[in-house]
């Protein structure tokens, strides 16, 4: 099982305000405000990467653990194959997403349903999205009903709403949430008559035998997806059922897109990390990328499997990522280092067709809270925040600082704008990183 770390990151307003009150850099709120004056909030911020944790969740329960060896949450598999290897015996709630929004910003993981003598007072149990609670140990198995139905034999009583209730507060009273930040890619799901011919409404690749390491051809069709939990259409077993499955696809949504849809309604945000991370061995067709920017040389795409930076290093990215020359796959990417090379309308083209997928999957947009923004791979140059602004998104949580030896987690720049650029990322261009 993979446990990866969360990075504390600077959140960055994109919207700066005027030179007056940000100057940069400040020891001082804006406004001429003292530090007590201003509202600050923390964000606990996650990766894509975090998977739901739900029932059927995929996981390494040890480093190097490859796809036949995966474990599985409850020992069910995303197609609803019970039986699977379950080696670290993880239930729901205790990985990924599920277990952030629930055990760590304080809503219980709970007991779906009533089991006799199971309870002592104070138990509470989760049945039909209500959270009740028992003030006497009980054997009762009946639907719980207590006060709320005028039982008054029944020690149970109805708490509150299971969205709502047990959520560890900040000071103020305001709930402690966190900003998941997806590759909405990961919602798309795929379909095919079989695990050799899959596809989505990106396409599929056609595999030649430079893709396989022994050279031999396995599929007829790759799938462009971006995996993770997704749902695919196994009952096709016809040409027919996957002409059907096609216009059903937008309405399969995985384990993945089932939890964020259960963050947002636990109050936590949801934030876009475009579509895709942007590596070389990108997946999405390469039309959408001559769609937003014709310009090859500018618009960070990579169309071979030679790299030249800025710089002069030359990096041969079939090496690199142990890929065959003639492999489709690697001619369908990013340059290295792509978030410095990419143009304004190239970006404003990636983040669009992500919230477009955030839209469909899991129906958020800027109408109704997206409002973050966090950069593949942590990599950005001037043009992105130009089109996040554009755009209109609030904030940008893809800036890493901190690194400069006289920053020591006390003595943050505050406010952090970009009036006059990143100091952080000077410092560390200038140390080699």
């Amino acid at each position: 099982m993979k446990y990866r770390s969360i990075t504390a990151m600077i959140a960055v307003a994109v919207m700066a305000g005027t030179a007056k009150d940000y100057s940069f850099p400040s020891a001082m709120p804006p406004g001429g405000k003292l530090p007590a004056d201003v509202k600050q909030f923390a964000t606990i911020i996650w990766d894509d990467n975090a998977y739901s944790g739900l029932s059927a969740t995929q996981y390494e329960d040890k480093p190097g653990s490859n796809f036949a060896s995966s474990s599985f949450i409850d020992g069910i598999a995303p197609w609803g194959n019970a039986g699977k290897p379950n080696t670290l015996n993880l239930t729901e709630g205790m990985m990924g997403m599920s277990w952030a929004i629930n055990t760590l910003s304080g809503r219980a993981v709970l007991p779906s349903e009533f089991v006799a003598g199971a309870y002592s007072p104070g138990s509470k149990v989760l049945h039909n999205g209500k959270i009740y609670s028992t003030g006497a140990w009980t054997g009762l198995t009946d639907v719980p009903g207590g006060f709320e139905n005028g039982e008054s034999w029944n020690p149970w009583r109805f708490v509150a709403n299971a969205d709502t209730e047990l959520k560890r507060k900040n000071p103020d009273g305001t709930p402690i949430s966190h900003t998941f930040n997806v590759i909405s890619g990961l919602f798309v799901p795929i379909w095919g008559m079989g695990w050799e011919d899959y596809e989505s409404k990106f396409g599929y690749f056609k595999p030649n035998e430079a893709f396989y390491a022994d050279g031999k051809v396995l599929h007829t069709k790759i799938s462009v997806s971006w995996g993770r939990e997704m749902t695919a259409y196994t009952s096709c077993k016809t040409a027919a059922d996957t002409a059907k499955a096609a216009t059903l696809g937008s309405r399969q949504g995985g384990q993945i897109n089932t939890v964020f849809k259960a963050a947002m309604k636990l109050g936590h945000e949801v934030g876009n990390h475009t579509i895709d991370h942007m590596e070389s061995n990108s997946p999405l067709p390469v039309e959408w990328y001559e769609k937003w920017n014709s310009d090859r040389v500018t618009n960070g795409f990579d169309y071979s499997l030679m790299d030249t930076m800025p710089w002069g290093d030359v990096f041969d990215e079939g090496k690199m990522f142990g890929q065959k020359p003639g492999n489709p796959w690697q001619t369908m990417g990013w340059k290295m280092n792509a978030g410095k090379y990419i143009a304004k309308e190239t970006w404003k083209g990636a983040i669009q067709l992500s919230e477009d997928q955030l839209k469909e999957y899991i129906n958020l947009d800027r109408s109704n809270g997206l409002g973050a923004f966090r950069a593949p791979r942590l990599e950005v140059n001037s043009n992105l925040y130009f089109a996040l602004s554009e755009l209109g998104y609030q904030y940008d949580c893809g800036l890493e600082d901190g690194y400069e030896s006289n920053v020591d987690g006390t003595n943050f720049l505050w406010p952090y704008t970009l009036d006059n650029g990143n100091p952080n990322a000077t410092y560390q261009r200038s140390i080699g990183g």
